[in-house]
């Protein structure tokens, strides 16, 4: 029973990541430009507030300075280029809301099949910004260095180093699923960010914690991951709540850490209907964490992204 529920969990989070990120054709979604509608191409510095809507390029970087604030409409496709050698991203100075809905996310993409886009970097002195119902795809990381950001209810796939990175902040990531990336989430320089209602599966490492970082990980799924569910390095410490860590090739958790009413099975070539009991700062699928207190026998049934928020 166990290993079928733990299963079951694995796979509803795949088949929500899928559904929300792909057309039935397998083809990633598109969002086409209302007929009449030309294309916009952005780049350089901005000058005003904008609204996007339809379709919209990005060639080379585009900079929103920190005067400017950027509106991206429900079901915009966002698609980047690269410019005389420099890759498509967008620096945020100023504000960028990107805030769809399940029935039209707002998609970021690369105009080439081969992907390679460097990523939107929220920077220390945005003013405020936000993604949510967003699809983001083939990318370099998301990287966050400022609190003034939310991002919930978003896909991220197929990033090149990370998912996101957070960079000694505090944001908050909610009910956002991680997948198929060199690392899901990496965070760094005492970051601290809370993370919660969320999906990290089947990427090379689910969370990398480096230089004090300690971010509060809750009620999320960490599965299937070729490496470790969670690695901690150089003083990390996340806190992580209410998980089910499953199934990762590596450690469910190494090298620190407080581990607090979490269902850990099948983790570091263990059996995979192996469920951890161990209580001390070292078990057979956890390694060096500090605190380990109400292991659980069964999986969380409220873990991971919430059905129909998406």
């Amino acid at each position: 029973m166990i290993k079928a529920i733990a299963w079951l969990i694995s796979v509803m989070s795949i088949l929500i990541l899928i559904g929300c990120a792909y057309s039935p054709s397998g083809e990633p979604q598109s969002s086409h430009p209302s007929e009449g509608e030309e294309v916009q191409t952005k780049s350089g510095r901005l000058q005003k507030d904008e609204i996007w809507s339809g379709e919209v390029w990005i060639s080379g970087e585009l900079v929103i300075p920190r005067e400017v604030s950027v509106t991206v409409m429900p079901g915009t496709l966002v698609r980047f280029k690269s410019d005389g050698g420099r890759p498509g991203k967008i620096v945020v100075e100023g504000s960028f809301y990107a805030q769809g809905n399940p029935d039209r996310p707002i998609i970021f993409n690369s105009l080439s099949s081969s992907g390679g886009w460097d990523g939107i970097f929220f920077t220390k002195q945005s003013m405020g910004s936000a993604l949510r119902s967003c699809i983001i795809q083939n990318h370099r990381q998301i990287y966050v260095n400022t609190d003034a950001v939310r991002i919930n209810d978003c896909v991220i796939n197929g990033a090149e180093e990370a998912g996101i990175v957070v960079d000694g902040v505090s944001p908050r990531l909610t009910n956002i699923s991680v997948s198929q990336s060199s690392t899901g989430i990496y965070c760094l320089n005492g970051a601290s960010p809370e993370i919660s209602q969320s999906s990290i599966t089947m990427n090379g490492y689910g969370i990398v914690c480096e230089s004090g970082a300690s971010p509060i990980i809750s009620n999320s799924v960490i599965a299937n991951n070729r490496m470790h569910g969670v690695v901690c390095y150089s003083g990390s410490s996340p806190k992580l709540v209410s998980n089910n860590i499953v199934h990762n090739g590596g450690w469910a958790v190494y090298g620190g850490g407080r581990l607090i009413d979490n269902f850990i099975m099948g983790n570091n070539r263990r059996p995979p209907d192996e469920v951890e009991t161990e209580t001390g700062p070292t078990g057979k699928q956890y390694q060096q964490v500090e605190e380990i207190s109400g292991m659980r026998t069964s999986p969380i049934p409220y873990a991971g992204i919430r059905r129909g928020e998406m």
